[in-house]
């Protein structure tokens, strides 16, 4: 990236820096007893695959699931508004990831 006279970045550096970070992917994991509605809403809007991993509360001791979840940075509003309306009380985790290997099966 090359900055100018005055410091400033030039226009295609920033295009090119945008760019970029619209192709980092990110894991959300959602953490929650409604995952078969969750994963049916994501499964419909995204048209992509989806982990269910079975989980335990630690404190409650009750059975949970832990869904997996890969998406652009432009998605992560979206699952959470989906996941949020489903199951107020999900708990969502969302990381960058730095790279992905396999595929995931569009249905739409």
């Amino acid at each position: 990236m090359e900055i100018g006279a005055r410091g400033k970045v030039s226009g295609g550096d920033l295009m090119f820096t945008l760019f970029l970070r619209a192709l980092i992917l990110y894991v959300v994991m959602i953490v929650t007893m409604r995952e078969d509605d969750i994963c049916q809403a994501l499964s419909e809007e995204f048209g992509r695959g989806i982990t269910q991993i079975p989980a335990k509360g630690y404190f409650s001791g009750g059975d949970k699931c832990v869904i997996y979840f890969v998406v652009n940075r432009f998605q992560i509003p979206k699952v959470k508004n989906l996941v949020t309306e489903i199951d107020p009380m999900a708990f969502i985790t969302v990381t960058e990831i730095s790279d992905v290997m396999g595929t995931s099966v569009k249905q739409k």
